[in-house]
C-alpha cells in the first residue's frame, strides 16, 4: 500500500509515498516519478535529495536520476550548492552538487558551515 505526504515541502513539486519500507517520489497528479526503492530520502533542495540505502547515502535528482553514488554515511542537504559529508572511513569533505570534492575537512565539522 503506498502513502503519500507533503512532508517535504522544499520541492513543492515532488512528494515522498512510503510502500512497506521503501520511500519514492510522487509528482502533484500522483505520477509515481522515483519508484519506492530507498531505505530512506532527505528533502530536495537546490534539485537534489539525500537517498539512503543501507548504511550509505548519495543523491538523486527530480527525476530520479542517481546524480551522486550512494558512498556516504552522512549527507545533509545542499546549501549554495555544496554539503559537507563524510565517507564510510570517517573522513569528511565538502562536495558540490556534480559529486566533486572541493575540500578536504581534517576534522568532524561543528555546527553549520553556510
Amino acid at each position: 500500500m503506498l502513502f503519500a505526504t507533503a512532508v517535504f515541502a522544499a520541492d513543492p513539486m515532488l512528494f515522498p509515498i512510503r510502500d512497506g519500507n521503501r520511500i519514492g517520489f510522487i509528482d502533484r497528479s500522483g505520477k509515481v516519478i522515483v519508484s519506492p526503492r530507498f531505505d530512506s530520502a532527505g528533502e530536495f533542495s537546490e534539485g537534489l535529495a539525500r537517498v539512503s540505502t543501507g548504511s550509505v547515502s548519495g543523491y538523486i535528482d527530480a527525476a530520479g536520476k542517481m546524480r551522486i553514488e550512494p558512498r556516504y554515511t552522512v549527507a545533509p542537504e545542499f546549501v549554495d550548492d555544496r554539503a559537507i559529508v563524510m565517507t564510510e572511513d570517517g573522513k569528511y569533505s565538502i562536495i558540490d552538487r556534480t559529486g566533486r570534492t572541493i575540500a578536504s575537512i581534517p576534522y568532524r565539522p561543528l555546527g553549520k558551515f553556510h
